[in-house]
């Protein structure tokens, strides 16, 4: 079984980290994707539904929906 770490350590760690890269690390906390899909995203995989929207997320072959 693989460690999870506490949802505190991570907010820890996105707390201490350069403000460069912050928002990425909060996408991949919020997702809960991992970091290659995260690499792989491009702005056609971000969908705006008035105030909210939502990410899409693929599988290793690009264009199967996860």
């Amino acid at each position: 079984m693989r460690y999870i770490p506490p949802v505190e350590d991570i907010d820890r760690v996105i707390a201490a980290a350069k403000a460069d890269i912050k928002d990425y690390l909060w996408t991949i906390r919020d997702t809960m994707a991992r970091v290659g899909e995260i690499n792989r995203l491009t702005w056609d995989d971000v969908v705006f539904e008035g105030e909210t929207g939502y990410v899409v997320l693929y599988t290793r072959k690009k264009g199967a929906a996860a």
